[in-house]
């Protein structure tokens, strides 16, 4: 019983913490004019898999009105319960000399029993925080590209037992060549003058739910067992002249 109205408290400060970015970009005025966008940002998720304990099989897009973040569907294939794992999101621009931006990482046990799997179970994570807007302005302003392809891995897990496991730059490389093979990414270019908005991206987003087209939107359904890639653009929008905000919707 406790379990359950700790969950649906966390629930509802959610949805409640949501409304009230929502209200607040309303009354501001941002994002509800579509010409008020400026380049999109084009990214591509996939869940590529990888080469140890736990493997990031599926993914599902966020749903509007409780969360940005990025479900992953986990399998745990040892024969032991994991109690914590972290996840760091693998992001390369197409038809760039190569960088991998790698500067984040998040662990799922950020209450207790969160990260657990059980021996050769799954489980779907909603609340990896890397897999989000956030992550994608960072790397847009970093790689100074508008085109993005991610790739989440597991870095490291720390069973029940004791035991550990850490990925090594090898699998890391092994899970971007597999992840070529679910998706190439999106065919997209640099947009001309879009290296000028990048400079001044900051970490803030803004949602919309209108003027977006639902075939590149960051919301959208998708059958319950997820998907192995999906698509979305962002934009950059403008706020002032310094700061530039990453604007998505459904």
């Amino acid at each position: 019983m406790f379990q359950w109205l700790h969950d649906h408290a966390r629930q509802l400060f959610a949805i409640f913490g949501y409304l009230i970015i929502s209200i607040l970009l309303v009354s501001s005025g941002y994002g509800v004019n579509s010409s008020d966008r400026g380049a999109a940002v084009n990214v591509t998720v996939r869940a590529a898999g990888q080469e140890g304990p736990l493997q990031i099989i599926g993914l599902r897009p966020p749903q509007f009105g409780r969360s940005t973040f990025i479900a992953i569907h986990l399998r745990n294939t040892s024969d032991k319960a994991t109690e914590d794992y972290s996840v760091k999101p693998l992001v390369q621009a197409p038809n760039s000399t190569g960088e991998v931006w790698d500067h984040t990482n998040a662990h799922a046990a950020i209450r207790p029993g969160y990260g657990v799997i059980p021996p050769g179970g799954e489980v779907w994570n909603e609340e990896i925080p890397v897999l989000s807007p956030t992550t994608v302005a960072s790397a847009a302003r970093d790689l100074h590209s508008t085109c993005l392809q991610i790739t989440p891995v597991v870095l490291g897990v720390q069973f029940a037992d004791g035991a550990t496991w850490k990925s090594d730059i090898s699998e890391m490389g092994d899970a971007l060549a597999r992840g070529n093979r679910v998706d190439n990414g999106p065919a997209c270019g640099g947009a001309v003058g879009a290296n000028n908005d990048l400079g001044q991206l900051k970490n803030i987003i803004e949602i919309s739910s209108r003027h977006f087209d639902s075939d590149h939107s960051l919301f959208r359904s998708v059958d319950p067992s997820g998907v192995q890639s999906f698509s979305f653009s962002c934009y950059l929008h403008r706020r002032d002249d310094s700061q530039i905000a990453l604007l998505c919707g459904r």
